[in-house]
This record gives C-alpha cells, structure tokens and sequence, in this order.
C-alpha cells in the first residue's frame, strides 16, 4: 500500500515551522505538542496553520486533549518536540501517529534542521518547506 506522502506531496509553510520552534523552545526543558491545520488540494497537502493549545507536559510526555477539533475541518496533523535532542518516533508516538495523516518531530535544539516528518504509519516522511506567501500564491489560498 502506498504511503501518504507518495500519494500527495506534503508542503509546510515555514512560519509554522518557525512557530513550532518558538513554542518549543518556551517549554523547554519539557516537551511541547501543537497541532497543524491546512488543506489538501491538488494532490498536495498544505500545512499553513498551528494550533497552540494547553497540555500537560515533561521533559519523556506531553498529552492534550483533542475534543475541539470536531469543530475545525482542516486539522491535519501535529507536532511536537523532544527535548533529549532526538526526533526518534517512540513506541507511544507511534500510536498517535495512527489518528492523523500528517507529524512532526522536533529534536533539540529546536530548528527546522531538527525536524523530522512521519506518517500515520510511522514511516519517514518527505515534505518541501515553503514561504507562506508563495503558498498563497501557489494554489490560490487566501486564509493562512
């Protein structure tokens, strides 16, 4: 069976990414977890949005609840970070990779350099980061 990412391609705005860093970098030494929001098009899914909300977190776990997200349609996805300085998926990230299609993780220090992509599968994932404006350009998105 093919995976997602080799079905569509997967495009993050980097202001996300950039977002994701600060977050985690706040949380730091604990771990951090947002979510990702934005729309597949064209064989392409397109991750132009992150949604911060409060969790319980330490430096091994962070859990939120995800409730709300019934009242959002373009949840896709989430990330989140670890802080021990490895985006390695563990046995307890790989569980949750199984609810939503796309995920991130973030290795210490936090930088677009250490971020690591996966699937619901919890196979590596590929993705390209592009500037949001060209994002909007590109496939014709107003809101990001």
């Amino acid at each position: 069976m093919p995976k997602l990412h080799e079905i569509y391609k997967i495009i993050i705005s980097k202001d996300v990414f950039d977002e994701a860093c600060r977050l985690a970098d706040a949380s730091y030494p604990n771990e951090m977890i947002s979510y990702l929001g934005g729309v597949k098009k064209k064989g392409v899914i397109l991750i132009t949005k992150i949604y911060y909300q409060h969790y319980v977190s330490s430096p091994i776990h962070a859990d939120s609840q995800v409730d709300w997200f019934a009242a959002t349609n373009d949840f896709l996805g989430m990330i989140h970070s670890h802080p021990d300085g490895e985006a390695i998926a563990s046995d307890a990230d790989r569980i949750t990779f199984q609810y939503y299609p796309v995920h991130f993780i973030m290795g210490y220090p936090f930088m677009i350099e250490t971020i690591k992509g996966f699937d619901s599968e919890g196979h590596d994932m590929k993705y390209s980061i592009m500037d949001a404006e060209w994002i909007k350009k590109e496939y014709k998105i107003k809101d990001i």
